[in-house]
């Protein structure tokens, strides 16, 4: 098979094939989950062939790419073509307070029943679950 030139009409400016949407969910979603047409339903008309569609959850703990396949009005059908889980949400809970990965303010340290964090911009869950541990014998004291 021999390399033919591409023709002028091959190469496209990309927002005129194809348009590349983003959709923000408030959990991260499994990857055997994301693909089911019942979370596209209300937007299916929206999305078009040959699209894409990157995901994120609201705190940019996990990201997928989807290629639309198929839609049509509120029927559709996607492809996973990438699928990340940066960070999982922490299941520590030490009584009142728990760690909470919160976008841009990275790993707090949260008090249940208060929305401010105790403290934030932590940089990894493990640096967080050791400054939530020095928080709570401070407090002991």
């Amino acid at each position: 098979m021999e390399n033919t030139p591409l023709r002028r009409s091959d190469v496209q400016v990309l927002g005129t094939n194809f348009i590349i949407f983003g959709a923000v969910v408030p959990n991260v979603i499994p990857k055997d989950k994301i693909t089911d047409p019942k979370l596209w339903v209300n937007v299916a008309a929206k999305l078009m062939v040959g699209s894409e569609v990157r995901v994120t959850d609201i705190d940019s703990s996990f990201m997928a790419r989807l290629y639309v396949t198929y839609a049509s009005q509120h029927d559709i059908r996607v492809h996973v073509l990438e699928y990340h889980v940066f960070e999982t949400p922490s299941d520590t809970d030490e009584g009142d307070y728990y760690l909470k990965q919160r976008g841009q303010q990275k790993w707090c340290i949260m008090k249940k029943g208060n929305s401010d964090p105790v403290q934030t911009n932590i940089a990894s869950k493990h640096e967080a679950e050791r400054q939530l541990e020095e928080y709570l014998k401070t407090l002991a004291r």
